[in-house]
């Protein structure tokens, strides 16, 4: 027969050590002559072989997001989605027109206070803007149920 009709193979002949035989893989096999198949590469997390991250967890160590979005944090509550965690919450007024406006206040706790306008005009006009909208509600509504003297 005159040339190579494929069905020549070496190790069926000889004792060939198979293994893995790609260098890139972390189990290459130096001695390895055939490839058996059972090559294995580094995960996300190093692992020769591995899965990488498990589902539902944020890192290779088993963390998961807390409430705020923070791997492996540990903030269990953040009922307003603001980003601050329950516990870190700061009281106070957040409204910037009012006189008392606190700009370290992450939820407004209704205790603005707004300077008394001379003109009446607008009587919905509750932040003192010259327009009623969205804030003119939430002062109201923060409001309601007070007890006016």
């Amino acid at each position: 027969v005159i040339g190579d009709d494929g069905s020549c193979e070496y190790c069926s002949c000889n004792d060939c050590t198979s293994g893995c035989t790609d260098d890139e893989a972390c189990n290459y096999d130096v001695l390895a002559e055939e490839d058996d198949g059972s090559c294995e590469y580094f995960d996300s997390c190093g692992v020769c072989g591995g899965d990488g991250i498990p589902v539902g967890n944020c890192d290779c160590y088993g963390n998961q997001l807390d409430a705020i979005g923070v791997c492996g944090g540990d903030c269990t509550s953040d009922f307003n989605s603001n980003g601050v965690c329950d516990s870190n919450e700061m009281f106070g007024c957040t409204y910037m027109t009012a006189i008392n406006y606190n700009e370290e206040a992450t939820l407004d706790d209704g205790s603005c206070e707004f300077e008394e306008t001379v003109s009446n005009d607008c009587i919905a006009d509750l932040d003192g803007n010259g327009q009623v909208g969205s804030p003119d509600l939430l002062l109201f509504l923060g409001a309601y149920g007070e007890v006016c003297e």
